[in-house]
């Protein structure tokens, strides 16, 4: 509809409004000839009500819903709200036990579809991002009478409450901030919301801000966003294209933030009008009220950025990523100033510092995947800032505190060069303090703060500690070791630590190619070393050590079945007091502890898909509590040991994985060409572990885009790709096909996994295996399944059991990772390090005796591999800084042969070959970066 029809429209509106209810829609029809307009009038009358505005475009169709109703496995309970979609209840899960909340649509007629169709649009949308900012929803329930969204249900104060009078700067920052970067999550996705308003966000009690409703939201690359007619959206908040029904960009969803923006700040409208349809025609229009007019102590910095995102040309209004970035910007000039004025404050600043355009900063980009900024803990409450120290940089990773607590060294690259050490005071730039091609890593103060020792790696097997002058300076080799565990290469904590007696430095290495890690200490004067811990039997072993401030303990991680948390009694000759005490977390993975300064309690990250910083105490029986608004993906946790100080930093690690198909041309059982990858699976989440079905027409995978790791199908090209689980555990992973259709799956309980199968949903899932395992594999024809379990690990046992049943028997005494059965059920394969290599193994499990079934080596440097029906396909290592190439060795001849390389391919872990060798699925990372995270104010 052109302009100059919606103005007739709203001249006519406006003056129908004006004649009684009943009598509106004969005058109406006799005031214009012209049934679109007149149509359009009617819908209008008909969508505003006296309490408020329902968006344009919907009718609500909502029967009576009563409390105690069931629907699937929900029990109603009380109504929360009603809107122009429906009506929204919480209700009770009965099956997991949590509160939900169900937005009920009920239709007028069952031809009448258009209703649904965005009902389930608004799942699909918000279900398909992964975002902290963003409401989480589980699953579409349907009934023969009802169709419902069970969401996430969120306690808190709708924004509406709070546009009324000015709020504070500083609380409207952390809102917006908040908002922006759930819009620039949902941008990177493809994904406009289209219907931003205060009604649509909700702040919790603990400051968080939760975006609602997307049953408005659109795909970017959706074409014409809007039907001919009437605009989809809410009157007083659309963009000036939006309300012309013309195609839109992520820059009408920053309008209307802008909007709502301008509302919290100056409690007003910044396009004042007596009705929502004038408030549109002035938006189209009209220029704003300048912000720090209507509110005169509004910081200079703040209005020009909403002013920006009001302007009527989408073109000159800033990203979502960058508004988050500036407002945080604001926010810290803010807090640091501690003016009370903060216009002049900022001015004043502004004189003296660099001005910072709305460009995206590395900072702000990041944020798509979210920050969480600010919540309430115990005592007092902290926030979570971006460490100033790595920009410019990449992958920042294991960061250290000085002993006086002012300097942060870290582990950080320039784009293009191997990881160095870098130093940075807190008031300060960031000093380069290693140089050259060796990677680098694993950075510790000595106590006098004067040193900095850290490991270089000078082989693929060998490795020196030396140290470096705090100041810069020529580094000296104090010991050459085997191959540590490098946080940054395997585990994520860092390899070294300096003991309270400045004597002695701990480090996890070997002591010989065969040997696990374990733990040594090593004299800064005279090379000596002195073994702390035994890992034998365990899978890798010790890393990550910790010394408490006292240096009466020692905490470090144990990579066995899982990785756990140990502390070891260290007496004063710098001996083991004592055999390693398992600290208790419930989560499969731990690493990093680091202690907080009076030695009482540990910070270390705990989880597999989604870590988070926890707290653990060793010598009290307390639950370990994660931590309070931040330490979300939180790896390489270091606390300042200054009383007072009081500051934690810590590694956010970011990742989205996307998934590609790479069709294959196989000539007598040998590929012979392979055609470009094509993506079928976006990076709006961690994607992995893509395993076809028997058909080659589907594909399972592991996602985390509701928020858990759980299991999905979809069709060979990724369209409407389907959730099958809804455990809501640490993880669910190894998705194997059976030959009739279902998929066995694990899901991760304390680091152990119980194995589970199912059919298509609705099917519920079934437990296969009554013990826990390790590992699980099932063979093609599903009759057996191979699992290794924790009692047989240190032997390194494989087991078989027949599916369904508990009667394992022993197969063989050789074990290792990501185990895959031939596709004609004869061989088992899994990787396993042997002499500081990884090579694929093979077990035939035909054999009629455990002697029989001796593993053997066959595929050298490799442990990402998919097996073929002749042979293997494999990414050979190392891959770390380099792209991958695909290749393919044929079992009977040994023969290699490459398969694709190209420099984007980066091939995750695991592959997914198809039964007829025509394609292969694998996942590959689109977002993975790292950026050092700062609290102050720890507690």
């Amino acid at each position: 509809m052109t302009e100059e029809k919606w103005k007739l429209v709203w001249d006519l509106y406006r003056n129908a409004r004006s004649v009684p209810v009943a009598q509106r829609a004969s005058f109406v029809k006799a005031a214009i000839d012209d049934s679109a307009i007149a149509g359009e009038v009617l819908a209008l009358l008909s969508s505003q009500s006296s309490s408020g505005e329902t968006p344009v475009g919907v009718v609500a169709r909502v029967a009576a819903i009563e409390s105690g109703r069931r629907i699937g496995r929900y029990t109603v309970k009380r109504m929360l709200g009603r809107g122009g979609m429906g009506e929204t209840w919480s209700a009770q899960d009965m099956e997991l036990e949590r509160t939900v909340a169900l937005k009920f649509l009920r239709q007028a007629a069952p031809q009448d579809s258009s209703s649904a169709e965005r009902f389930i649009r608004e799942a699909r949308a918000a279900s398909a991002l992964n975002h902290p900012n963003i409401v989480t929803v589980f699953e579409v329930v349907r009934s023969e009478q009802d169709l419902a969204i069970a969401m996430e249900l969120v306690d808190g104060e709708g924004l509406r409450g709070l546009c009324g009078t000015p709020q504070p700067v500083a609380r409207v920052l952390r809102i917006g901030e908040q908002i922006a970067e759930a819009l620039a999550a949902a941008h990177a996705a493809n994904i406009l919301h289209r219907d931003i308003k205060p009604e649509n966000l909700i702040v919790r009690s603990d400051g968080y801000v939760k975006v609602l409703d997307f049953g408005l939201a659109r795909r970017l690359d959706a074409g014409t966003i809007t039907h001919p007619g009437m605009p989809a959206g809410t009157f007083r908040y659309m963009s000036p294209e939006q309300s012309r029904g013309q195609r839109l960009t992520a820059g009408s969803d920053v309008f209307s933030l802008g909007v709502v923006l301008f509302e919290l700040v100056a409690g007003s409208h910044p396009f004042p009008a007596e009705s929502a349809l004038e408030a549109m025609m002035a938006i189209g229009s009209a220029e704003p009220k300048w912000l720090a007019d209507v509110s005169p102590g509004t910081p200079r910095d703040l209005a020009k950025v909403i002013g920006t995102m009001l302007a009527k040309d989408p073109a000159a209004r800033p990203s979502a990523g960058s508004i988050a970035g500036r407002l945080r910007e604001i926010r810290q000039e803010l807090s640091q100033s501690g003016d009370s004025q903060p216009a002049k404050a900022l001015a004043l600043r502004r004189r003296s510092a660099v001005k910072y355009g709305l460009a995206a900063l590395p900072a702000a980009a990041l944020g798509v995947y979210g920050w969480r900024h600010f919540s309430k803990v115990r005592p007092g409450s902290f926030e979570a800032v971006p460490f100033e120290g790595d920009r410019g940089l990449s992958h920042a990773s294991e960061p250290a505190f000085s002993p006086d607590g002012r300097t942060v060294a870290y582990v950080a690259r320039v784009p293009a060069d191997p990881p160095n050490i870098w130093a940075k005071p807190l008031t300060g730039a960031p000093v380069q303090l290693t140089f050259g091609n060796a990677e680098k890593g694993s950075p510790v103060w000595s106590p006098d703060g004067a040193s900095i020792a850290f490991i270089q790696m000078t082989g693929l097997r060998l490795a020196e500690i030396r140290i470096i002058p705090a100041a810069g300076g020529p580094s000296r080799k104090l010991v050459e070791i085997l191959s540590p565990q490098a946080g940054h290469l395997y585990f994520p904590g860092p390899s070294l630590c300096w003991s309270p007696d400045p004597s002695w430095l701990a480090v996890s290495c070997r002591q010989s190619p065969q040997d696990s890690y374990s733990l040594f200490l090593v004299h800064i004067e005279t090379g000596e070393t002195r073994q702390l811990t035994d890992s034998t039997g365990s899978e890798h072993g010790d890393s990550c050590p910790s010394f408490s401030p006292d240096g009466k303990t020692l905490a470090f991680s144990r990579l066995d079945w899982a990785n756990r948390l140990y502390v070891v009694p260290i007496d004063s000759r710098m001996n083991s007091a004592g055999p390693p005490r398992l600290l208790e977390t419930g989560k499969p993975w731990n690493a990093s502890p680091a202690w907080t300064a009076d030695g009482k309690e540990l910070i270390a990250s705990c989880g597999m898909s989604n870590p988070k910083l926890m707290r653990i105490s060793p010598w009290l029986d307390r639950a370990p509590e994660a931590l309070s608004g931040v330490g979300e993906s939180g790896w390489f946790p270091a606390v300042s040991r200054t009383r007072g100080d009081n500051r934690l930093i810590y590694v956010k690690r970011l990742l989205a994985t996307g998934m590609w198909r790479l069709d294959l041309t196989v000539r007598g059982g040998v590929p012979v060409a392979a055609r470009e990858p094509v993506k079928i699976i976006p990076a709006e989440a961690e994607n992995f572990e893509p395993m076809w079905a028997p058909d080659s027409q589907r594909f399972a995978f592991t996602s985390s885009r509701s928020g858990y790791r759980e299991l999905w199908v979809s069709d060979r090209d990724g369209a409407m790709p389907v959730q099958w689980t809804y455990m809501q555990a640490s993880d669910v992973s190894d998705p194997r096909w059976l030959a009739d259709g279902r998929v066995m799956f694990c899901v991760v309980k304390e680091g152990l996994k119980d194995v589970y199968v199912m059919s298509a949903p609705p099917s519920k899932p079934q437990r296969l295996l009554k013990q826990r395992v390790v590992r699980a594999v099932p063979s093609p024809d599903g009759k057996w399944i191979y699992f290794q379990t924790i009692e047989s690990f240190a032997r390194s046992e494989i087991w078989k059991t027949p599916a369904g049943l508990d009667e394992p028997q022993r197969l063989t005494e050789g074990s290792g990772y990501n185990m895959q059965v031939s596709p004609d059920g004869h061989m088992l394969y899994y990787a396993r390090i042997r002499e500081g290599e990884v090579w694929v193994w093979s077990v035939d499990v035909r054999a009629d005796s455990v002697a029989a079934r001796v593993p053997k080596p066959l595929v050298r440097n490799a442990d990402t591999f998919s097996p073929g029906k002749r042979g293997i396909y494999f990414c050979p290592q190392p891959s770390a800084a380099k792209a991958q190439v695909l290749v393919y060795q044929d079992l009977a001849t040994g023969n290699i042969t490459p398969v694709y390389s190209a420099p984007a391919l980066r091939v995750e872990y695991k592959m997914g070959l198809a039964p007829d060798e025509s394609s292969l699925l694998y996942s590959s990372p689109e977002l993975d970066s790292a950026m050092l995270t700062l609290v102050e104010g720890f507690v």
